[in-house]
Parts: C-alpha cells; sequence; structure tokens
C-alpha cells in the first residue's frame, strides 16, 4: 500500500465519527512568568472534534528543516 493509499483510507476512517473539522485555527496562551507575561502563539493545520466532544490537533509537515538561524 501507497502512503497516498494509506492516508486515504485513515482519513475516511476518521471522518465516519467526526462531529467538525477546522482548517488553518489560530491559537493563543498566556502565561504568567517570573519576567512577565509569556505568549504562546499557534496555527493548527487542522482541528478535529469527535462525537464525544473530543479533540485532535493536527500539523501537517509538508515544508523543510529549519534553518539553523531558524
Amino acid at each position: 500500500m501507497t502512503v497516498a493509499a494509506w492516508f486515504i483510507t485513515q482519513e475516511q476512517d476518521r471522518r465516519k465519527t467526526l462531529a467538525r473539522s477546522h482548517a488553518e485555527i489560530k491559537g493563543q496562551l498566556t502565561l504568567d512568568g517570573p519576567a512577565g507575561e509569556v505568549i504562546f502563539t499557534a496555527r493548527a493545520d487542522r482541528i478535529d472534534q469527535d462525537e464525544e466532544g473530543g479533540l485532535d490537533i493536527i500539523d501537517y509537515k509538508t515544508g523543510g528543516v529549519p534553518s539553523r538561524k531558524q
């Protein structure tokens, strides 16, 4: 089985129990630290919610490896 065929099969199975699926969702979390607030930001490629309310955060890795500077 090719990776593409495996992925399609997995997606078909996953979608049978999905209540919702959201793409390109941005989020932010602010925490108090010893030196002040720390703000974490992120963007999920996809967040799926199942029928029971559980969430799966999916982040596809399609880019290259970060450079040394990054």
